[in-house]
């Protein structure tokens, strides 16, 4: 029997399944949209909250319908409907990244067989797994927080020390309380922090 190849694994997704990770690739695509925000705004010191998406050269505001993470950009062939200069490839990059990080972690913790012996929809239909839901999210956080420090360290910014010892402690605290959650997310942390704090010094040095 021939090997199944990735089409074929992708084909034989219930409809229900397929639809929820759709649906997760856009949540995560939309918090990719946020941080591009954060990103660009946080070291500037405006709002993150009061103030609409404009394009940053002429200052149009962007309209709901181009605002559309990844899709708008790809309609608007990367430039500004008003002034038509271009729209730097690193918005929709870095929201199809948060897509696929949400995806990937919502697919192996949501998605798969429970000590019950059911998986993927009929576990969360039936009540199984709902406390995977809450580890999931808790992951995704943890993954989406990284990747903004990840951004910020790129464009040679340093996330506050408050948000740094904050999502320590988000990631510390859980597993101590839920020991369900793990502590991948609390190494991950630290070893971000600790590659982002040998790039800063590599770069420092003469």
């Amino acid at each position: 029997m021939a090997e199944e190849t990735f089409l074929d694994g992708l084909a034989s997704l219930p409809v229900a399944e397929a639809v929820v990770l759709a649906f997760c690739f856009a949540f995560g695509a939309g918090i990719g949209s946020f941080l591009n925000v954060v990103v660009y705004r946080a070291p500037r010191g405006e709002s993150l909250v009061f103030g609409g998406s404009h394009c940053p050269r002429c200052g149009a505001a962007i309209r709901s319908r181009d605002n559309v993470p990844v899709l708008g950009w790809v309609l608007l062939r990367g430039r500004c409907r008003d002034c038509s200069e271009p729209i730097a490839v690193r918005y929709p990059v870095v929201e199809a990244i948060a897509g696929v990080l949400v995806t990937a972690v919502a697919a192996s913790e949501l998605l798969t067989q429970t000590p019950r012996g059911r998986s993927g929809i009929d576990a969360l239909l039936a009540g199984d797994s709902w406390g995977r839901v809450l580890v999931c999210g808790h992951h995704c956080w943890i993954a989406m927080t990284l990747l903004a420090w990840v951004l910020l360290a790129w464009d040679g910014q340093r996330p506050g020390w408050r948000w740094q010892w904050l999502t320590l402690l988000g990631t510390v605290v859980p597993p101590l309380v839920w020991p369900g959650i793990g502590w991948q997310p609390a190494v991950a942390t630290g070893g971000t922090l600790a590659l982002l704090r040998s790039i800063e010094y590599c770069a420092r040095r003469p």
